[in-house]
């Protein structure tokens, strides 16, 4: 069964593409796999067929090269979802771990990791509140780290 993607689709699934290597290799110590790169390679290739190659456009392709580049427009349009998530992620896990830090400071690790999952969320939420309110009102700029 073969399927033709409309202009429209490729472009997500470039974004798809870009988006899944960035989040997947930007902060690991391992290069990507070979077949990681290859498949990226094949479908940023196919960019050419839909008129997508320029360095304005969604695709460059690197002349001395030959490979296959995120272009401006591509960057453009994916950098800041993945700005806007790392900033969501970032909150989200500093929320999470103050949390759990203090509860296990309060009740201890063991009573922590039996309590029914209930009375653990409603308490997780329960201590959330003074830390997202805090984080709403004045970011990081009161978290200190004591010696």
């Amino acid at each position: 069964m073969e399927k033709k993607l409309t202009k429209k689709e490729f472009q997500c699934l470039l974004q798809l593409v870009y988006a899944g290597s960035r989040a997947l290799f930007d902060y690991s110590d391992e290069p990507p796999a070979k077949e990681n790169e290859a498949a990226e390679q094949y479908i940023f290739s196919l960019a050419e067929e839909f008129g997508l190659i320029g360095v304005d456009s969604w695709i460059l392709k690197e002349p001395s090269s030959g490979m296959f580049l995120p272009g401006n427009a591509l960057c453009d349009t994916v950098d800041p979802m993945l700005d806007e998530c790392r900033e969501n992620s970032f909150w989200d896990e500093l929320l999470t771990r103050l949390v759990s830090r203090d509860l296990v400071s309060e009740m201890g690790e063991d009573a922590v990791e039996k309590m029914e999952f209930e009375e653990r969320f409603e308490k997780e939420e329960q201590c959330e509140e003074k830390y997202v309110e805090e984080f709403e009102k004045n970011g990081v700029l009161n978290l200190h780290v004591k010696k």
